[in-house]
């Protein structure tokens, strides 16, 4: 019985933590190189990152993908392309203005190619296997589990249908 106890209060923790750390409000951070301007990135990748360096935090090293962010936009900048940066999982977001490149994680580059009137450069920089994949993997695990524990839970994290590849 204490095992369970402690295996529920460890998910409880869990869920409070990601709570706390929810993505912040949709929006673009724009981040200027400190050389003349030679074009203009548009990545989707987290805005966390960012909004935390803005507070006076420290970057989070807990997990690579924050120092990954970080240093990508850092070399574009240091290459001296504008950097904007919008929420990988703002699927909403529709640039207002042109690119010369879009970097992505996920699953936004057909989108955001879709929106735009110049031809671009367009780099997958892929946090998933393919959706297809990484899904039916998903949802074994979970099966697994109900046979297992009797218990059946949602996946959190599917990647959605896109055609990004």
């Amino acid at each position: 019985m204490a095992k369970k106890t402690r295996l529920l209060a460890r998910g409880i923790k869990r869920s409070l933590q990601r709570l706390r750390n929810a993505p912040a409000p949709a929006d673009v951070i724009r981040l200027t190189p400190d050389k003349p301007v030679v074009g203009r990135v548009l990545m989707s990748y987290s805005t966390r990152v960012y909004h935390d360096l803005r507070q006076g935090k420290e970057l989070d090293r807990s997990h690579i993908s924050a120092w990954q962010n970080y240093s990508i936009s850092k070399k574009f900048l240091e290459l001296g392309f504008e950097v904007d940066v919008f929420d990988f999982e703002d699927d909403q977001f529709r640039p207002a203005r042109s690119y010369d490149i879009v970097f992505d994680i996920i699953s936004n580059i057909g989108r955001i190619e879709d929106a735009q009137q110049a031809p671009l450069k367009k780099i997958l920089f892929p946090m998933f296997s393919h959706w297809t994949e990484h899904n039916a993997r998903s949802y074994l695990r979970h099966r697994a589990l109900a046979e297992r524990r009797g218990v059946a839970i949602a996946p959190k994290r599917l990647v959605t249908p896109n055609d990004s590849v």
